[in-house]
């Protein structure tokens, strides 16, 4: 089973996200920061090290709302919802 989690979530756009995405080979993945409407708000590269994501993102300039991670490493992709509430 895949662990996946935004935290804290609600959030005040700074967030831990930690994924397990168990693929085992030490590669970058990108991840991306996405609105409700579809618009990318933010990309960047992450390691998966291990198996493992597992960064810090720094967004205090999001607007209250709900946003999507999505992060692709190789070629799986997968996304999580959070939501902003200053």
């Amino acid at each position: 089973m895949l662990f996946r989690s935004i935290y804290p979530n609600p959030n005040n756009g700074n967030f831990k996200l930690t994924v397990n995405t168990g693929i085992l080979e030490n590669t970058n993945a990108t991840v991306r920061v996405v609105d409700i409407y579809g618009r990318l708000i933010s990309q960047f590269n992450a390691v998966n090290s291990n198996g493992s994501i597992i960064t810090d993102y720094k967004g205090s300039h999001l607007a209250n709302g709900v946003y999507t991670v999505q992060y692709t490493v190789g070629a799986v992709s997968k996304s999580l919802k959070f939501v902003v509430q200053k």
